[in-house]
């Protein structure tokens, strides 16, 4: 769909605010990212772009998750069972572990000190 001119134009002042070198892109952080956490389920890409961008959306990733066939909604018992069963699966497949703290940093959300971000 791209972007729009409203959200373009935003973050043009953002980047012209930070004085970043980077000025053709801007990072949106949409999600609380975690990296490496005991918890982390990784989402498959309801898109991939021809640039090699992947995109996720909390609902459609958790449905090709979780294998959902098409037309079960968010909060139906089939929605929650399948859910359920696709996460106890991954439990299985993979156990807990500790996050290496050493990891932290701004390169989690893609970005460096000459990129602006979003969040």
């Amino acid at each position: 769909a791209g972007t729009s001119p409203e959200v373009r134009s935003f973050a043009r002042a953002v980047i012209a605010r930070d004085g970043n070198a980077v000025t053709g892109q801007i990072a949106v952080l949409c999600v609380v990212s975690c990296y490496c956490s005991g918890h982390f389920v990784a989402a498959p890409p309801m898109e991939v772009r021809p640039d090699g961008t992947r995109l996720t959306s909390f609902r459609a990733s958790l449905a090709k998750f979780s294998d959902m066939k098409d037309g079960v909604e968010p909060g139906r018992p089939e929605w929650n069972r399948t859910v359920a069963a696709a996460l106890e699966e991954a439990r299985k497949r993979k156990p807990l572990a500790v996050e290496p703290a050493a990891t932290r940093d701004d390169t989690l959300y893609a970005t460096d000190k000459s990129t602006s971000r979003l969040s």
